[in-house]
């Protein structure tokens, strides 16, 4: 039982390890406004994070993500896997507050 739960563990924190986070340009502008939103960033990203949570259920978003990625390795890369769910609205989030994303 013990070894069980050790390796759920493991496995959660590998599957962990391969979810990207997005990284934002604070630098620049998305194009669609005239000056930088970078200085509401903090705020914007608590924001969207919770959006995230609202709106997916993060264990079976990962699940499937991880699935998905077990199937593209098994398949040399010939089947690719989907972006997570959680990504992509979050990403979505940031870009409609004005940031740009480098992803």
């Amino acid at each position: 039982m013990i070894k069980r739960i050790l390796r759920l563990g493991i496995l959660l924190s590998l599957l962990n390890a391969c979810v990207p986070s997005i990284i934002v340009d604070t630098k620049g502008r998305s194009g669609t406004f005239d000056k930088s939103n970078a200085e509401e960033l903090t705020n914007d990203r608590i924001i969207c994070n919770q959006i995230v949570k609202e709106n997916v259920n993060l264990t079976y978003d990962y699940s499937k993500f991880a699935w998905k990625k077990y199937i593209e390795i098994a398949t040399i890369g010939l089947i690719k896997a989907d972006e997570l769910k959680a990504k992509k609205i979050k990403r979505n989030c940031l870009k409609g507050r004005g940031h740009s994303t480098l992803d």
